[in-house]
């Protein structure tokens, strides 16, 4: 026996750690070749092959068509040795062909032999069908032949596993993928059963504020832009008219959504209370006073460290209906009056038809800021004053002081505004920033002289305008009434 046979006896020899188990199932070999032969020699250079404690199972086939069937009816060959010519010169493409593009088999790996070397595939048809390797029969001795099946089944081994990792890992994403649609579609339906609770607290909400068809008895001329930011909100206006007291409220909770929606029930319960009790002379700061005080104790307020501070800031109005003289008083909240300039006149308590109903010790503030508003369709000329309100909450406060009490002859035409911050404070325009109470005062100039029907809708475009992309940062609320 010469040196190359003695190697092959070796190579072909099975393995220390490669024993062959019983149950192990052999690696798929199919031989396609019209020699019978080359299917014997083949058989019996491999007969000792054995990989990771399988042996080599052979399959014969010894024309294309014939290939084509098995290929069908095993779809686990690992290696495929392959004639190139056999009924025809092309028989062979024709089964790589069939394989690749028709059976879809990307793992069976493909090694072509031929017995004439000038019928070599270009090299892009073996790139493109991913043929393993080509040899000419000669060059297939023992020992070339174990090494190009070897090389050719740890190819099909890495694409089997790799294979197996993409479908358990496309399984673990289906399962995590479906698991999420589950989640998703539980978050869904508790978002509907939240946003319907919701809505329905709205109309609950809505049902508290005064009703449009007694504001148009009272308030021939009034407009309300009222945009709550989350459906419900912690803006709300109350109107009311007693006796010859004409009662007007613009307040804004802390919080808004959910939260503030709650506190402006409490406060709208809490004016009705106070407002309904009370008798004889009294003025608004007073009622501002007896407001806080009743906020205090509905929220348990001490003033101790780490409290809630919840509460309200208010723009209350008001105004004798004999007299048209307004009182105002503020927490935080202002009151706006655009006039003409000859009308602003703002009185105080020693006018001998008032009654003196300010706290003991407070003086009416009469020395009101104005603002000139400059019209061009007329030629009066109008100025907005500006009735602050004190800088604390309805709530409990480190400096609790009475509330100042403005008093102001209103006459015909006279405009009023009261509002929250949330117009003003709004992110937008084309740097993002806040549209500030200065543009609001100068809008609020331009506009006075329309109906409050288009004022109200003039407001609700340039805040939509503005607000552009950016998010409702805030609840919105603007009261006008012509007086």
């Amino acid at each position: 026996m010469n040196h190359e046979n003695k190697a092959d006896e070796i190579l072909f020899a099975p393995d220390e750690q490669d024993t062959i188990t019983e149950t192990a199932e052999g690696w798929k070999v199919l031989i396609v070749d019209d020699d019978k032969d080359i299917h014997s020699v083949t058989r019996i250079a491999l007969d000792n092959f054995v990989h990771k404690g399988k042996k080599i199972k052979f399959l014969d086939t010894y024309s294309g068509t014939e290939t084509k069937k098995v290929l069908q009816e095993h779809p686990d060959i690992a290696i495929i040795l392959l004639d190139v010519v056999m009924e025809t010169t092309h028989a062979g493409m024709e089964t790589v062909k069939y394989l690749r593009e028709e059976l879809h088999n990307r793992f069976t790996r493909i090694i072509l032999r031929t017995g004439q070397a000038g019928q070599a595939p270009e090299r892009e048809v073996i790139s493109a069908y991913e043929i393993n390797d080509y040899k000419t029969k000669t060059e297939l001795t023992a020992t070339r032949l174990f090494t190009v099946i070897l090389a050719g089944l740890r190819s099909y081994e890495a694409l089997i596993e790799i294979d197996n990792y993409n479908r358990t890992l496309e399984q673990k994403v289906k399962e995590r993928t479906k698991e999420l649609q589950e989640e998703r579609d539980k978050v869904h339906h508790q978002k509907k059963d939240i946003t319907d609770s919701i809505h329905y607290a709205q109309r609950i909400q809505r049902a508290l504020l005064p009703d449009p068809v007694f504001l148009a008895d009272i308030l021939p001329e009034h407009f309300i832009l009222y945009l709550p930011r989350d459906i419900v909100s912690g803006d709300f206006y109350w109107i009311w008219k007693r006796g010859k007291k004409l009662f007007l409220v613009a307040a804004d909770c802390t919080g808004h959504g959910v939260p503030g929606a709650f506190m402006s029930m409490l406060g709208t319960a809490i004016i009705n209370e106070v407002i309904n009790n009370i008798y004889g002379h009294i003025t608004a700061s007073e009622i501002l006073d007896l407001l806080r005080e009743n906020v205090i104790k509905a929220l348990h307020q001490k003033g101790i460290e780490g409290e809630s501070k919840d509460g309200m800031d208010i723009a209350f109005c008001m105004i004798d209906a004999d007299t048209n003289i307004l009182q105002f008083a503020g927490a935080n909240n202002p009151l706006w009056v655009i006039k003409k300039q000859q009308e602003a006149v703002a009185v105080g308590s020693e006018t001998p038809e008032l009654p003196t109903c300010l706290p003991a010790g407070k003086a009416i503030n009469c020395q009101l800021p104005t603002t000139n508003c400059q019209l061009p369709t007329t030629a009066a000329d109008y100025q907005l004053l500006e009735l602050k309100g004190d800088k604390m909450p309805i709530a409990i406060y480190d400096n609790m002081q009475s509330f100042t009490n403005y008093m102001i002859q209103l006459e015909k035409g006279d405009t009023l505004y009261i509002f929250s911050d949330g117009f003003a404070d709004q992110f937008g325009g084309p740097k993002g920033k806040k549209f500030m109470y200065k543009p609001l005062k100068d809008t609020l100039c331009k506009i006075h002289h329309l109906s409050m029907h288009d004022q109200k809708e003039t407001l609700h475009n340039i805040f939509e305008e503005w607000k552009g992309d950016h998010e409702q940062i805030d609840d919105v609320l603007i009261i006008g009434v012509r007086i």
